[in-house]
């Protein structure tokens, strides 16, 4: 059964570039119902995927290696209305984490699930309100 409460799959993207912690983030994701499309490791592939799959919420790390972030696939996401929540295992006003702010905050890794669960019901709750 869907986390949303209402019968439908919530369609997520999602943006990690540590292979292993986006497959568990997917799986956990996939066993509460939702469908999900990632994890994608570069910003490039994050938008064009966001582009073709029309997620209806987006899970964002910050940090994407190298020097990237995923601020340009929260640009994408911003113009066409995808609300979506940042994920960073940077702690909390760490000098290294770069400074993202959006509407839903920021999760902490390692990811506590039912902090995540909720997280998702508050975004999906305000969707259904729109």
């Amino acid at each position: 059964m869907p986390d949303d409460g209402n019968g439908r799959r919530v369609r997520i993207l999602l943006v990690e570039d540590e292979l292993l912690i986006g497959m568990d983030l997917a799986m956990i994701l996939e066993e509460w119902g939702h469908t999900v499309e990632g994890p994608h490791r570069t910003p490039e592939q994050a938008v064009e995927a966001a582009r073709s799959f029309g997620p209806d919420l987006a899970i964002l790390d910050v940090n994407l290696g190298r020097g990237t972030t995923s601020a340009p696939v929260a640009r994408h996401l911003d113009e066409v209305g995808v609300p979506y929540v940042f994920l960073t295992g940077y702690s909390s006003g760490s000098r290294a984490e770069p400074r993202f702010e959006c509407e839903n905050g920021i999760l902490r890794k390692p990811v506590d699930t039912a902090e995540l669960r909720a997280k998702l019901s508050e975004m999906v709750a305000r969707l259904d309100q729109a």
